[in-house]
């Protein structure tokens, strides 16, 4: 989706230390891609935790986050955030207009 090979972080490794290992095989543009990347997706599963947690609102399945994380980016995208287009954001572009 977001032209990122092997996404996932191993068990032993923490996510701050994944990120940094992540970056170093960027170039700068695409490195402040990840970064804004890592700051949407952290902010919206923190913002849905809360959601949970004080509002006790319904669970969002992965799937349902995803989508919610794609139109934030969109939105980021329209509000400035340029380097997020350089990772592939926003993933469903064909409905949300380009970044």
């Amino acid at each position: 989706m977001l032209n990122i090979q092997n996404a996932t972080p191993a068990q032993e490794i923490s996510l701050m230390d994944w990120w940094l290992q992540k970056r170093e095989g960027f170039n700068a543009i695409k490195r402040k891609g990840l970064d804004s990347t890592f700051m949407l997706v952290s902010w919206r599963i923190w913002k849905e935790r809360n959601d949970r947690v004080f509002k006790r609102t319904t669970e969002k399945n992965p799937a349902e986050l995803a989508q919610v994380i794609s139109e934030e980016a969109h939105l980021w995208c329209v509000a400035g955030a340029k380097f997020l287009s350089t990772l592939g954001w926003p993933a469903s572009a064909s409905s949300l207009g380009q970044c």
